[in-house]
């Protein structure tokens, strides 16, 4: 029964975890809409500009890419099979993969 009542309990647990993946990834798809609405001109809301202006990278990080770019990285990494911390360097495989994954979708709108 003990046996049961854990699985039961890290089933929910995986459950919790991917529909929080699938909130920040539809989070992130609509902060992406709005960057690009602002990168073709439109003039968004005072809200959107401020959520869409990037938060300040920390000197010494030696990716040079912002808190919400790591966090979406995480993010797309968990979601693809990486094991990546919540804080910390990403190693360069996963940021190689994650800005390979990327390139991909582009090269496939050109």
């Amino acid at each position: 029964m003990a046996e049961l009542t854990a699985l039961r309990a890290a089933d929910d647990a995986q459950r919790e975890a991917e529909q929080r993946v699938a909130q920040l990834t539809a989070e992130l798809e609509k902060a992406k809409e709005d960057l690009r609405a602002v990168t073709a001109g439109a003039h968004p809301s005072p809200a959107v500009a401020a959520a869409a202006a990037p938060a300040p990278v920390r000197p010494g990080l030696g990716s040079g890419r912002t808190r919400q770019e790591l966090a979406a990285i995480r993010t797309w990494a968990r979601a693809h099979g990486y094991r990546v911390a919540d804080a910390g360097m990403i190693r360069k495989a996963v940021l190689k993969a994650y800005d390979a994954a990327q390139q991909a979708p582009a090269a496939k709108a050109s």
